[in-house]
């Protein structure tokens, strides 16, 4: 690789936030161990990695409890 320059951007690739690539981002509680009921999906940094970017494994799984905001009924939050 010595003497290569590397821009930072794939080619045909488009460039975004990886918040965006979400339907939604809960920040701030870990959860449990998953459970079956409350089980919601994480990235953690260990998915990721220097070669692939991502892990193609199964998604990390973790129990969350998640409730409905009485003044935003669209808004969920952590029970903790």
């Amino acid at each position: 690789m010595r003497g290569l320059t590397f821009s930072g951007r794939a080619l045909g690739w488009s460039q975004m936030r990886l918040k965006n690539t979400v339907s939604s981002i809960k920040a701030g509680v870990w959860g449990e161990e998953p459970n079956g009921e409350d089980d919601l999906p994480v990235i953690r940094v260990a998915d990721f990695d220097r070669n692939r970017l991502v892990a193609e494994q199964a998604p990390t799984l973790r129990a969350i409890l998640l409730l409905r905001d009485e003044n935003d009924p669209e808004n969920l939050m952590s029970a903790r």
